[in-house]
């Protein structure tokens, strides 16, 4: 193997690396369910052509801190929900206008939503 060989072995590695790292309160994408604060809004994700999941669920994680990990669910439309009337509509409402709330609750595999209460708007930095 050439240097430039290695090199970029070793790139990839290091990257690979610090994806699969897991982080305090970070939903993994393979774990089977996350329960917690739970962000629905925007997934930073920028795409070329569509369809594009541009909101999502995420994992909420501390008031102010930056945000890591990838959706734990992102699509047109959101997941099987359960949960009181009045939460589960200003979900779908977040979900249509592309806004981006705060619940506690639970995601778990297959896709569904468990929301126990709806905390808030995300605030601007969450």
């Amino acid at each position: 193997m050439t240097m430039t060989g290695r090199r970029r072995a070793l790139a990839c590695a290091a990257a690979v690396a610090i994806m699969a790292a897991p982080g305090a309160g970070v939903a993994q994408p393979g774990d089977p369910s996350f329960e917690g604060r739970l962000r629905i809004g925007g997934t930073g994700i920028l795409c070329v052509k569509e369809p594009c999941p541009r909101i999502g669920v995420t994992a909420a994680g501390t008031p102010g801190a930056p945000r890591f990990g990838r959706p734990m669910f992102a699509g047109p439309t959101p997941p099987p929900l359960v949960g009181a009337k009045e939460d589960l509509d200003r979900v779908r409402a977040a979900w249509t206008i592309d806004g981006c709330l705060i619940v506690e609750g639970r995601f778990s595999r297959p896709p569904r939503l468990e929301v126990r209460r709806v905390i808030g708007a995300c605030a601007r930095d969450d």
